[in-house]
């Protein structure tokens, strides 16, 4: 038989082990007639029962014959110079797992000693002066009394209490708070409601705040974009453009040079005719800021229009002048900046001005 041999425990190889040792587990019930064993860790693997010579039989008959073609087991005087030189390897393997387990223990019982619960040590004469603080306020100020009660119990329950004493100072305490709460239910009731408003008020502040940032964002980068297509699409203007723009301008000539109502209102009539003309077409529908602002600049003309007429009737007694001034400052801020963007000379300033003056609401004033 070879002097080698490998077995199986629990799934897990074990091995290389003498005959003798095999023998030996075989004899203490380690090994049974089921336990696979090999010569090498590789196979064949084979039930140690089949082995020669490793299990004795009943009234000392001869073990039968192994069909693995191995050795017989010899018998324990043939191996005794494997054990001569000191202890065996089953012997060995026992003792490393009792030493094994002897340091786990050790280094349990530091491992406990070095995270053992302080707090009490450490906080005992500081709760204990909060807890008669609370006493002495349970009938002058139950609320107090009652708040400090449930402040220490909570930061109590976190440990293990030791003292015998002092876990009885913490049990009257929990009852304390409990003949307090009755007369507190109220008080402490409306406070968890405010802080929860409180909560849900901040939490609301919070989101608007995050949705705030959002569409700051989103606007900033539909800005960009519509910026950067501006740029693109005003750098050749049509000329129905330039041409409706020169109507527009000759209109302001009029309000400059003195024109009578009459007269203005005429004129207002006609550019607004060319200005919408110009809005449904094609090239007005590409150039939507441009449209947008001489649609704006004739509707303050339209509005000056009907404010000089009521003057005409009597229906306003002062300052005629000054209304109808800022009527064509505002057309006429409007016009420059139509201006500016089919001369191309700022048309990303023209765009975020007039993103300004839609975040303020102001675009249609």
């Amino acid at each position: 038989m070879a002097s080698e041999w490998f077995y199986q425990v629990m799934g897990k190889q074990v091995g290389p082990v003498s005959s003798v040792e095999l023998r030996n587990l075989a004899q203490a019930g380690t090994v049974t007639t089921q336990t696979p064993v090999a010569n090498a860790p590789s196979g064949p693997w084979v039930s140690a029962g089949r082995v020669n010579g490793l299990f004795a039989l009943p009234n000392g008959a001869p073990p039968p014959a192994a069909t693995t073609g191995t050795a017989q087991v010899p018998p324990p005087h043939a191996a005794a110079s494997e054990e001569s030189s000191g202890l065996g390897t089953a012997t060995k393997i026992m003792l490393g797992v009792c030493g094994g387990v002897c340091v786990l223990v050790v280094a349990f019982l530091v491992w406990s000693i070095a995270s053992r619960d302080t707090w009490e040590l450490d906080n005992a004469s500081r709760v204990s002066a909060k807890l008669d603080e609370a006493d002495r306020l349970q009938q002058s100020d139950p609320l107090t009394a009652y708040k400090t009660y449930d402040e220490v119990l909570k930061e109590a329950k976190k440990h293990k209490i030791t003292d015998e004493q002092f876990a009885q100072k913490l049990g009257n305490a929990e009852k304390a708070r409990t003949a307090l709460y009755p007369k507190v239910q109220e008080q402490i009731q409306a406070e968890e409601a405010e802080r929860r408003r409180l909560t849900d008020e901040e939490a609301r502040r919070v989101a608007e705040e995050k949705e705030r940032i959002a569409q700051q964002d989103a606007r900033k980068l539909a800005l960009e974009k519509r910026v950067q297509e501006a740029v693109a699409l005003y750098r050749d203007p049509p000329g129905s453009a330039r041409n409706v723009l020169k109507a527009v301008k000759k209109l302001e000539a009029k309000t400059e040079v003195g024109v009578n109502c009459r007269d203005y209102c005429v004129a207002v009539g006609e550019t607004w005719a060319d200005v919408k003309l110009f809005a449904e077409s094609r090239d007005g529908k590409r150039l939507p800021e441009f449209t947008f602002l001489l649609v704006s600049a004739l509707e303050r003309h339209k509005v000056a229009v009907d404010y000089w007429g009521l003057v005409i009737k009597g229906g306003v007694l002062s300052g005629p002048g000054d209304a109808l001034q800022e009527c064509w400052r505002a057309a006429h801020e409007r016009v420059e900046m139509a201006e500016q963007l089919i001369g191309g000379d700022d048309v990303e300033a023209v765009i975020v001005r007039l993103e300004k003056l839609s975040e303020k609401n102001d675009v249609g004033r």
